[in-house]
């Protein structure tokens, strides 16, 4: 897995080194050497806003979390049939996303992430250097990024991919605030499901 770009701040550095195993929705494209900042936005512009949409879904959810929990305390009936509205809400937008993005968003990628990047299985044999245009759909929270990134290996030899595969990590060119910290959130819930998954089990 890349080594991320080092922030001066310690904590942020290891925000950026955490890293769990996902399953996502991952598509890229091999970006032009002469790319200009012009064409990736314009490329960008595309998906903008059925990601945009996605993430506003999911600032809702977050807002609306506390008093979920608050009505399932008095009414479980009530609250029932609210998480079964969210579920109806869910399905909706990833159906409105698959017409926008123009493909079936569900999770079919199993990752390696990090906030500064990942490293995934994938039939190309990339160089080092090379940047990629990647649209990226974390879940269940249906998180929608648009992303730049370089290409720091890629490798045929790796236990984790099967023949004809390549094992690559990328590194993220920087991305807007809200949407790092969006992404470090995902990684920390994620990270508490699986320590509470283990608990369930052990």
């Amino acid at each position: 897995m890349a080594e991320p770009t080092r922030p001066a701040d310690g904590s942020s550095e290891r925000r950026h080194a955490f890293r769990i195993n996902d399953e996502v929705y991952l598509d890229y494209r091999l970006l032009p050497e002469d790319a200009s900042a012009d064409a990736e936005s314009s490329n960008k512009d595309e998906i903008t806003g059925v990601c945009r949409g996605l993430m506003q879904l999911r600032e809702l959810t977050i807002q609306s979390g506390h008093i979920l929990a608050s009505i399932r305390k008095h009414n479980s009936e009530i609250a029932q049939y609210l998480a079964i509205l969210d579920k109806k809400i869910d399905a909706l937008a990833q159906m409105s996303a698959t017409v926008g993005m123009g493909s079936d968003i569900r999770p079919s990628t199993e990752v390696n992430l990090s906030a500064g990047g990942l490293a995934f299985a994938q039939p190309d044999a990339l160089q080092p250097g090379q940047r990629l245009a990647l649209k990226l759909v974390l879940f269940p929270s249906h998180l929608c990024l648009q992303l730049v990134a370089k290409v720091i290996y890629c490798s045929a030899e790796h236990a984790e991919v099967e023949a004809g595969q390549h094992w690559t990590g990328v590194e993220f060119e920087p991305l807007p605030e809200h949407e790092q910290d969006a992404l470090i959130r995902h990684l920390l819930e994620k990270q508490s499901a699986q320590l509470r998954k283990e608990r369930e089990q052990e």
